[in-house]
């Protein structure tokens, strides 16, 4: 009785949730570590700011695989942050008992620096 109420349960939140998936890459080559952060829009304009600490964070693993399970119906910005590589965003709306394959491929950020060297002549003087 007790397994039957257990399949049920995880039948029936499986059924009302959907699975967000992916892999991020690098000219071709799976990128580990990287994070993945998962944004409901619809909690993030109603708490701004409130909500960041309850984001879901995954970290990429050593075949830059990812993967939210049991997410809630909704739209949502999945973004991927990396040290060196520009910051990529991409959305989805999930529904229930779908899996969406949301991949990333990130780009190398570029630095650009500039430098100002100013300077005057000294002053001379003749005696």
């Amino acid at each position: 009785m007790i397994m039957f109420a257990l399949l049920f349960l995880l039948a029936t939140l499986t059924a009302n949730t959907g699975t967000i998936e992916g892999v991020v890459t690098y000219d071709g080559n799976p990128v580990p570590g990287v994070d993945v952060i998962l944004t409901n829009v619809g909690q993030a304009s109603a708490c701004p700011g409130e909500c960041d600490r309850l984001k879901p964070v995954l970290h990429t693993d050593a075949n830059g695989r990812f993967r939210f399970a049991n997410i809630a119906p909704g739209t949502y910005t999945i973004d991927f942050a990396f040290e060196g590589f520009i910051p990529l965003r991409r959305m989805v709306t999930v529904q229930a008992g779908n899996t969406y394959s949301i991949d990333g491929t990130l780009r190398i950020a570029t630095v650009e620096e500039s430098i100002t060297v100013t300077a005057s002549a000294p002053v001379v003087l003749e005696t």
